[in-house]
């Protein structure tokens, strides 16, 4: 009965002898064989299951390690695009003789290039999640290449003002990246720590794309000292991994440097439980009084706060640094998620006293801050 099923599928299409013997093998390392023991003789014609990627495999192949020499990785996947014309073929061919057993063309395709590349790469091949994903387009003839993401923990440090923390579009390329913008997607005329922060780890990685989740913004004019902003720095298809990494440079330039680098995994932290000291400058025209630095310090002792979307956010303290020539200097500490003008009280609404209704507004000239460590 098999063999005459054989026969049955060799006169209704040409096939090839690997298509014709996998229709009753999962062993597809055997289907030729049986292909041509059943056919009676080799066949050498044209193929219309696998469109002759069977006889071209080594070719195939060989072409594929080659695209892939580019790109650093221990453990890859395959993936097979083929025609839904030859997937349907085969499907009606054995749905009418009835066969149950074999191997059908994809999955056959897909175990076929995993045993010919991992010949030629010597490297781990994985069903799925690889760090490499190899995909072959049999009918455009052509080879598609992604990597896993890799995620990254970095500290930032800005040490000039007048620099923003997002970056604004390219207006040439509006966003999406041209040799104007050095493919970041973002003017480098306006300075921006995400400008520097997507250009070096695009460049380092060789990656198609970064993007950043951000544990907040700071003022443009502000500093950043300390241990830095933390950010998570999501590496998207890159080409280098571990020597990637080693090609990071902490002091990118004088106006934006890294103080921590660290591979984790590609799942962003949650920034909720930071928080961050903020040294304040103001000018003013009197100096405060003993009462004035009192009720401040008093005040602001672990006094909750509304930030942006009603969620509440903590001062833990303020102190007073310096009082002195009409000047004051003074630090606080706060959650992460609240911005320092709120507790000024100049440039945003509060619905807790600000520190501008104590002093009072009046008195003060101007003002402004530094973000000067974060902590956890």
């Amino acid at each position: 009965m098999e063999l005459e099923k054989t026969r049955l599928v060799a006169g209704s299409l040409p096939v090839c002898d690997w298509c014709l013997g996998r229709q009753f093998t999962k062993n597809i390392m055997k289907a030729e064989q049986i292909g041509v023991l059943t056919r009676g003789k080799p066949y050498n014609g044209p193929c219309t299951f696998c469109n002759n990627a069977y006889i071209r495999r080594k070719e195939i192949a060989k072409e594929a390690a080659e695209a892939l020499e580019k790109y650093e990785f221990s453990t890859f996947s395959i993936g097979i695009i083929i025609g839904y014309d030859k997937i349907n073929a085969e499907d009606e061919i054995r749905s009418k003789l009835k066969l149950h057993s074999g191997i059908a063309i994809k999955r056959a395709l897909v175990s076929l290039f995993r045993k010919e590349l991992h010949v030629l790469l010597k490297k781990e091949v994985v069903v799925w999640n690889g760090e490499a994903l190899l995909i072959i387009d049999l009918v455009h003839q052509t080879f598609h290449i992604e990597t896993r993401s890799v995620g990254l923990l970095v500290r930032y440090v800005k040490l000039q003002r007048g620099i923003r923390t997002r970056g604004i579009k390219c207006l040439l390329c509006k966003g999406s990246g041209c040799d104007q913008c050095d493919f970041t997607g973002m003017s480098k005329e306006v300075p921006s720590v995400e400008f520097e922060v997507v250009r070096h780890f695009k460049s380092v990685y060789g990656a198609s794309k970064v993007k950043i989740t951000w544990s907040g913004t700071e003022d443009d004019n502000s500093l950043v000292l300390g241990k830095g902003r933390p950010i998570f720095v999501h590496i998207i298809n890159p080409m280098l991994r571990k020597s990637g990494f080693d090609r990071v440079c902490l002091s990118i330039n004088k106006k934006i440097q890294f103080t921590e680098v660290r591979v984790m995994d590609s799942k962003p932290p949650v920034f909720d439980q930071l928080k961050k000291i903020v040294l304040y400058r103001l000018k003013l025209r009197d100096n405060l009084t003993d009462e004035q630095i009192r009720s401040l310090e008093d005040y602001f002792s672990d006094r909750e706060a509304t930030a942006h979307a009603g969620k509440k956010r903590r001062v833990y303290n303020l102190g007073i640094k310096q009082n002195l020539n009409e000047s004051v200097t003074m630090t606080a500490e706060m959650d992460n998620g609240l911005s320092p003008w709120l507790i000024l009280g100049l440039k945003e609404e509060s619905d807790i006293r600000t520190v501008a209704e104590i002093i009072p507004r009046a008195n003060i000239i101007e003002a402004d801050y530094d973000i000067i460590d974060f902590k956890t």
